[in-house]
């Protein structure tokens, strides 16, 4: 498959890249879904190196601004003075916060986005100011008080649960005598779909739209006369904006452009076109009946809502295709022929608020310029094929016939987002996508099908559907056939840093449950989700638990092992292009001992030491050239040296490295000396 998305041979490959590669290949193909995003770091897929391998960056997109995903673990004090600047609460909030100060433990239930996380902060930086940690939902809830920080406040947010699993009473009793005698509290926040025994929960709704544009006006208009927050306040197109009730974290960008407002540097029509509702009321205004667009030109709204930031001959190809297939529907006569020289392409994006911009195709050929276009709103794309989608039934089946020639289709742009729309149609109607479009995916037996199932639920997860899409990975990872355990195990290697302890688990299970006729591909996939997650924000996790497998035996241990490897072939590039082990940077953070433990069991073990030598003597090459990594691999294979058996494999390794010219690297003889003066 050459960089630019496209098999060589113009038919798509039955077999999916590996796991790693098809990470890259939609953080880059589909870049407007992640933006800034906590699960997988983009910088690293995009800036990261492996052995072996090429580094294709594709398409170069504009980001759109939809949920954004944090980190685990603690939440940087800053962030949390900033939301304290902008916070607007409720009665609700003083009660829950008194609530809070009694039992130390407390459960927020509400919708999404409704601002149950920056909730949950806010409460806990009151009684602990700067000491807020985020722990991970995937945590086994019956161990939830081992996870605590003491004399921290502590936020659960969206807690995987099941009917078989619910969160329970009894977890958050052992939780409360757990805080009431170390420190402490705990707040976790639940959808309304959560799984709960025996708690009553605070039902949390958020603060009307007009104070929360109020609080944060009161910070970006601080240098401003106080009348300039209430003129903005009081516009026509601030009272339209409030009365469609967006969620608090629209709300927030609505402020920072009535800021600008303020400042000159927009527009009261630029006021009017933000937020959803000015978007559903465009889209509805499209596709409503006696509408000035025909059928021809809707379907080149919904491939450009499909394809939004692609170039524009691939957009008005495959519109073209969909509306053969809307005439089916609509046409009685059967005909579908097309006008050869119709609307002109500035009349067609002027028609759908589009703009035209310059982008970057990388070929077989190098880097070609080709006009790109895509929605000048960025939330159009969504808004377009959720409006189709729950507003005209009759457009299903022609519209999932289509998404289903494009998942064939032999370019792996028009694959990847094929999928990244199927995840928003399951997000607007869960059961019908899921039905209709990703389940038949993930029970093909053609990996590239089953890749594409994992990338639309990680699509479905990003707009808001996270919850379900956990407990369906657990499902299919317990009880589902090999194309659906293959699914949910790629499905990990983006979802999984957000949830490490959940996804873990399901993939020992999957791990120690496999059968003799799934063993080889979803061996593999395994192991290439693991290599991906140790490249991710889990990494430290995940080194842990690899650790603690590979201390065992059997096929979990192999694994551990086979991960630890692959990921060991990964460098990045530092300051000055210096290249880095990946895995070596861990050896200055808590996770070194697991590092150090990993390595001596990969080269001690007869199945696995010539593999782990290579890797080392790669390591040994990467240094070469860098005196801190030489320093750095110099103190790994100390501690790696601790039995004589062991310093004398090391002492051969480095003996017998040679670079790719066939020479002895010179830090070779330096690490030699290093390793014989502390044996």
């Amino acid at each position: 498959m050459d960089p630019a998305g496209e098999d060589t041979d113009g038919t798509i490959e039955a077999a999916a890249p590996d796991t790693w590669e098809a990470v890259r290949e939609l953080f880059t193909l589909a870049p407007h879904l992640w933006p800034g995003s906590g699960n997988l770091m983009r910088d690293t897929t995009v800036g990261g190196d492996m052995v072996g391998g090429d580094k294709h960056v594709g398409i170069h997109l504009h980001t759109a601004q939809i949920a954004r995903r944090h980190h685990l673990g603690p939440v940087p004090p800053k962030e949390l003075e900033e939301l304290a600047a902008v916070f607007e609460p409720t009665s609700r909030f003083d009660e829950a916060l008194a609530l809070l100060r009694q039992d130390r433990v407390l459960v927020l239930r509400g919708p999404q986005s409704s601002g149950r996380r920056a909730t949950a902060w806010r409460m806990l930086h009151e009684h602990v100011p700067g000491r807020v940690a985020t722990l991970d939902p995937g945590i086994d809830l019956r161990h939830l008080a081992e996870h605590l920080r003491p004399e921290w406040g502590n936020a659960l947010c969206d807690p995987i649960t099941t009917r078989d699993a619910p969160l329970r009473d009894v977890h958050l009793r052992a939780v409360r005598d757990r805080l009431h005698h170390d420190g402490g509290y705990l707040v976790v926040t639940v959808d309304l779909t959560a799984d709960l025994d025996g708690i009553d929960p605070i039902v949390w709704e958020p603060p009307p739209a007009r104070a929360v544009l109020r609080a944060h006006l009161r910070k970006l208009l601080s240098d401003q006369p106080p009348g300039e927050c209430v003129r903005l306040l009081e516009l026509p197109q601030t009272q339209t904006y409030i009365s469609g009730a967006p969620a608090p974290r629209e709300a927030a960008g609505f402020a920072r452009l009535l800021a600008a407002h303020a400042r000159g540097e927009t527009t009261e029509d630029q006021l009017a076109a933000y937020g959803h509702a000015a978007v559903e009321a465009t889209v509805d205004r499209w596709f409503g009946r006696g509408a000035d667009p025909g059928l021809r030109d809707r379907a080149f709204l919904i491939a450009l809502a499909v394809l939004d930031g692609s170039p524009y001959p691939l957009v008005a190809e495959l519109g073209d295709d969909l509306y053969r297939e809307l005439r089916t529907v609509e046409a009685s006569d059967g005909a579908t022929g097309l006008a050869v020289f119709a609307t002109s392409p500035r009349q067609r994006l002027d028609m759908a608020h589009a703009e035209e911009y310059g982008g970057v195709v990388e070929s077989p050929w190098g880097a070609l310029p080709q006009r790109m276009v895509r929605f000048r709103d960025q939330h159009a794309w969504q808004a377009v094929l959720q409006h189709v989608w729950m507003s005209h039934p009759t457009a299903r089946a022609p519209l999932l016939r289509w998404l289903s020639a494009l998942g064939r289709d032999h370019r792996a742009l028009v694959r990847i987002r094929t999928a990244v729309a199927a995840g928003v149609l399951a997000h607007s109607d869960p059961f019908t996508a899921l039905d209709r479009l990703i389940l038949p995916w993930a029970k093909s037996s053609r990996p590239a099908d089953r890749q594409r199932a994992a990338w639309a639920l990680c699509s479905a997860a990003e707009h808001g559907l996270h919850t379900v899409v956990w407990r369906l990975l657990h499902d299919w990872s317990l009880n589902g056939d090999e194309g659906r355990r293959w699914t949910a195990t790629r499905a990990y290697a983006v979802l999984g840093g957000e949830v490490p302890e959940a996804a873990l688990r399901d993939i020992e299970a999957m791990a120690r449950t496999m059968s003799g006729g799934e063993e080889s591909s979803l061996r593999s996939a395994l192991a290439q989700t693991l290599e991906t997650l140790l490249r991710g924000p889990a990494s430290a996790t995940v080194l842990e638990h690899l650790h603690h497998w590979s201390e065992g035996s059997g096929t979990v241990a192999e694994l551990a092992i086979t991960a630890f490897l692959r990921a060991c072939q990964h460098r990045e590039a530092l300051r000055e292009q210096r290249w880095w082990p990946a895995l070596l940077r861990a050896m200055s953070t808590p996770a070194h001992a697991h590092v150090v433990a990993l390595w001596r069991v990969a080269l001690g073990d007869r199945r696995t030491s010539r593999a782990a030598q290579d890797r080392m003597r790669e390591w040994v090459i990467w240094a070469d050239n860098d005196i801190r990594v030489a320093e750095a691999l110099a103190e790994l294979m100390v501690e790696l040296a601790v039995t004589e058996r062991e310093a004398d494999r090391l002492d051969y390794l480095l003996r017998t490295a040679l670079t790719p010219e066939r020479t002895e690297p010179a830090v070779a003889r330096r690490l030699l000396e290093a390793l014989r003066v502390a044996t």
